[in-house]
């Protein structure tokens, strides 16, 4: 596969772009969002797309120069990917998911969000939730 052919198959959410754009060196703008791995899901198109590039998963510590809220998920990938092995034959990935939620957390600080409530994050005058 090529990376053309990953770009249009349509197996993308914004944190696998943001993987692709860091690798590729092309500018990636996500529409609304922090691009991260939110949940098993967007956990899924990034291992599959490392997968596919095995050489970029060897790159992974590139990410944070571009995104600095991938700070706290490079260094807990292959735990994260150990998760995904685990829990996917069966459906669910409750364990994943909680990982990833709380990195995200630490994601959003490290990109520059202040909490402002439970679920509450602000950057540059905007709230986030």
């Amino acid at each position: 596969m090529t990376t053309t052919e990953w770009l249009m198959g349509g197996d993308t959410g914004i944190s696998s772009m943001a993987i692709f754009a860091v690798m590729t060196g092309t500018r990636y703008h996500p529409p609304g969002g922090t691009p991260i791995p939110y949940d098993p899901d967007d956990f899924g198109r990034c291992h599959r797309l490392l997968e596919r590039f095995p050489a970029w998963r060897l790159r992974l510590g590139e990410m944070p120069t571009v995104y600095p809220a991938w700070t706290p998920f490079v260094p807990a990938w292959d735990e994260l990917t150990a998760l995904y092995v685990e829990e996917l034959p069966s459906g669910r990935c409750p364990k994943l998911y909680a990982r990833l939620s709380e990195l995200r957390d630490a994601a959003y600080e490290a990109d520059g969000w202040v909490r402002t409530g439970p679920n509450g994050w602000k950057k540059t005058g905007e709230a986030r939730s």
